[in-house]
């Protein structure tokens, strides 16, 4: 099961790029050609988008709220394939909270009245697991 900051999700949709290498170009007037300086790992933020299910609106809005406080923090990403890494919060946006009235499959436990929240992530894959 996919996760982000340990709050489960049905469904979690993109890639975060993997820490690479990243070169600067340095050149200078007049001279032909150009040099490179390694300065460091880095990778580039991602957007990833979830949804998750709750048996009631209260528990989604209590979620919505859980995935805001992330910003700013390292949180664990737990893919589906179960391979877990550091990412950054940068940003997180909550553009959908929905009541439905009979659903099949999800997460929730309820056979009516699930609620939906959709939630798009701005994550930056993270060198170490915790914030000095």
């Amino acid at each position: 099961m996919s996760s982000i900051g340990g709050h489960t999700l049905y469904i979690i949709s993109g890639r975060l790029h993997p820490l690479a290498p990243v070169l600067e170009t340095i050149t200078r007037p007049g001279v032909d050609g150009v040099a490179f300086r390694d300065i460091g790992t880095r990778s580039r933020p991602q957007r990833i988008v979830t949804l998750a299910d709750f048996d009631t609106a209260a528990a989604a809005r209590t979620a919505m709220a859980a995935y805001h406080a992330l910003r700013g923090t390292i949180a664990t990403v737990v893919d589906e394939t179960g391979v877990s890494w550091p990412v950054a919060v940068l940003d997180v946006e909550t553009p959908e909270l929905r009541t439905y009235g009979a659903c099949a499959g999800g997460l929730g436990s309820a056979a009516s009245g699930r609620t939906g929240l959709a939630a798009v992530w701005l994550l930056q894959a993270a060198a170490v697991a915790t914030l000095p």
